[in-house]
């Protein structure tokens, strides 16, 4: 049969991920970098191939080239931000250029108030939603959003104030 549940997809040059209402997610096409997540780099999955874990709380997923990242909303309501693949240009957040990475890996901050992800060619943007003085939970209508770039495979973040942000750049 064909699956028609799936919430969201990300594309870039050679593989492609997709997380399906569930919050599984799932990635298919070349693998020379791990780019798939399934722990099986240079084996390329013509059909959708469940990223290790079998987690089914992702809630954002994105690919840049050779590498794929995404936020899942763990217990606690804990959102973390995990990418894997390629890490030549510090992409995957780990700290360091690292090669590549067959598993998900979780940035090098572990910030848990990741919201969601996008990637370009070699890098990584992010957002976090912070909660204002006194709240226990960010109310993100309400809060800053903060956004995070990957420089030198650590988040550096940006703080945006009711700015809207639009476009690549900053």
């Amino acid at each position: 049969g064909i699956d028609i549940d799936w919430a969201d997809f990300s594309g870039f040059d050679y593989h492609t991920c997709a997380r399906k209402t569930t919050g599984s997610l799932w990635c298919f096409g070349q693998d020379w970098a791990g780019m798939l997540g399934d722990d099986a780099p240079l084996t390329e999955k013509l059909v959708p191939t469940q990223v290790a874990g079998a987690y089914t709380d992702w809630i954002s997923v994105t690919t840049g080239d050779a590498f794929s990242c995404g936020v899942r909303n763990e217990a606690g309501g804990n959102r973390r931000l995990y990418c894997w693949g390629d890490d030549s240009s510090s992409q995957i957040g780990n700290g360091a250029t690292t090669g590549n990475q067959p598993l998900p890996v979780q940035e090098a901050t572990l910030a848990t108030n990741w919201s969601s992800v996008e990637a370009g060619r070699y890098f990584v943007c992010a957002t976090k939603t912070t909660a204002a003085a006194g709240r226990q939970k960010p109310q993100p209508s309400a809060d800053a959003s903060v956004r995070a770039y990957l420089t030198a495979g650590v988040p550096k973040e940006k703080l945006l104030l009711g700015v809207p942000f639009y476009g690549r750049g900053w």
